[in-house]
């Protein structure tokens, strides 16, 4: 079912006046977000995204709105929600294409988005993945793996044994179940070998990190999903 333009902003705002409005704002914010990510690697949460385009939108047809209405009227939440709804999946769709264009991974458009801040990598982090790419650079890897991706964490469960956890994650196209054996061996030899990525992390990063914890293979989607599960045992690093 289409969702349809509140009648507050539809009696008073011409069709094509709003579009046009509407898609310059949101020209605008794409070109906020990629400023921000490609100068400070920044990500703008969805919800920021959203309410700059809306708020930019409004901005544009206020006018209209602030004398069509009555005096003691408070219509700009009405007109914000009534916006926010009509535009929302397109918004939406628009976020999620800029977060893949960057090399980001996809987002649950049926999600509320407060992932953003886990999504977002911290500085060791940024450090970790840069010395596992000097490693790999000259490995023969499988086709269907994508990279090794990390997540730090602060785990809240574990004060005695040690809090302080790098996980790794060896991230592939597809399942691990439509990975061929050999293809695993590789990663895995990789991985575990008596000079492998495991140790030389363990051994780079003492001071940082009490332990070094290598996940079962991931598609990016089930990344995401991890890495916000775990984010609920403690705090970012």
């Amino acid at each position: 079912m289409s969702i349809k333009l509140i009648p507050y902003i539809r009696r008073r705002v011409p069709g094509d006046v709003l579009l046009d409005e509407f898609y310059d704002s949101l020209e605008k914010s794409k070109e906020w977000f990629e400023r921000d990510y490609n100068k400070n690697f920044e990500v703008m949460s969805l919800t920021k995204f959203i309410h700059v385009t809306l708020s930019m939108t409004i901005d544009g047809i206020h006018w209209i709105l602030m004398y069509s209405s009555p005096d003691d009227a408070e219509w700009y939440d009405h007109a914000f929600e009534g916006l926010k709804e009509f535009f929302g999946g397109i918004l939406k769709k628009e976020y999620n294409k800029l977060i893949e264009k960057n090399g980001l991974l996809p987002l649950n458009e049926e999600e509320d988005f407060q992932e953003d801040e886990v999504l977002k990598e911290t500085k060791i982090q940024k450090v970790v993945e840069s010395y596992i790419e000097k490693i790999i650079k000259d490995q023969e890897l499988p086709e269907s793996f994508i990279e090794f991706k990390t997540f730090t964490l602060n785990d809240a469960q574990t004060p005695i044994s040690g809090s302080k956890l790098l996980y790794i994650f060896p991230v592939f196209k597809e399942s691990f179940g439509n990975t061929p054996y050999e293809d695993w061996e590789i990663i895995e030899n990789l991985l575990w070998s008596e000079n492998g990525l495991h140790k030389k992390l363990e051994a780079a990063f003492t001071g940082f990190f009490d332990k070094v914890q290598i996940k079962p293979p991931k598609t990016p989607e089930n990344y995401t999903k991890t890495i916000k599960s775990l984010s609920k045992y403690g705090d970012r690093i």
